[in-house]
């Protein structure tokens, strides 16, 4: 991977009626939870999001559904490429709901757009009893970000990793077995 911020989300929910309330969430709301755990001081810059200071992109009033919606149109047509998955109707009911969204950021000033509202909306899934993670890995401006979120139901786990600590094993586990480098060359030619 030469270029693009990779980033992935993955959250399982107990039940399947739990998306719906999920994309009900106000993303803000969920930073007073945030705000204790080691690691947050180190990613919140203030205002500097899609929820920050005019102008911004998103209202400050913006519910998980409205980071959704933006995903999937601004940033997929204009400058990344996203795709949002969600387990079909025909799924197991009892198997719950699963959102997996993964794409890439094409720089540094969008992957700090992004970071925050992407991180709150996994610390809403788990105000609903859901787990999961939120992950950002790539290049930019000549440095590698590396942020990882993890989500239980009683905790919320953020950590900076340094890019020679990582393997290969726990990254195909955090990624879910996706293969990031196809993943960047097909992307890459949509972005020309």
């Amino acid at each position: 991977m030469s270029q693009g911020i990779y980033f992935h989300l993955r959250l399982r929910f107990p039940a399947r009626e739990s998306l719906s309330h999920w994309k009900e969430h106000v993303l803000l709301a969920q930073r007073e939870q945030l705000e204790p755990v080691p690691g947050f001081g180190g990613i919140d810059m203030g205002d500097d999001d899609l929820l920050g200071e005019e102008p911004r992109t998103l209202p400050r009033n913006a519910t998980v559904g409205d980071l959704l919606a933006h995903m999937q149109s601004e940033l997929a047509n204009e400058r990344g490429f996203v795709e949002i998955l969600q387990n079909g109707a025909d799924a197991d009911a009892d198997a719950g709901a699963v959102v997996a969204m993964h794409g890439f950021l094409p720089d540094y000033d969008s992957y700090r757009d992004h970071r925050l509202p992407m991180i709150y909306a996994g610390a809403a899934a788990s105000r609903l009893g859901g787990e999961g993670s939120v992950s950002f890995l790539g290049p930019a401006d000549g440095e590698w970000v590396v942020t990882f979120a993890d989500f239980t139901d009683s905790a919320v786990r953020i950590s900076e990793p340094d890019l020679q600590d990582l393997r290969e094993q726990e990254l195909t586990e955090r990624f879910g077995g996706i293969a990031v480098d196809d993943v960047y060359r097909a992307w890459r030619p949509a972005r020309a």
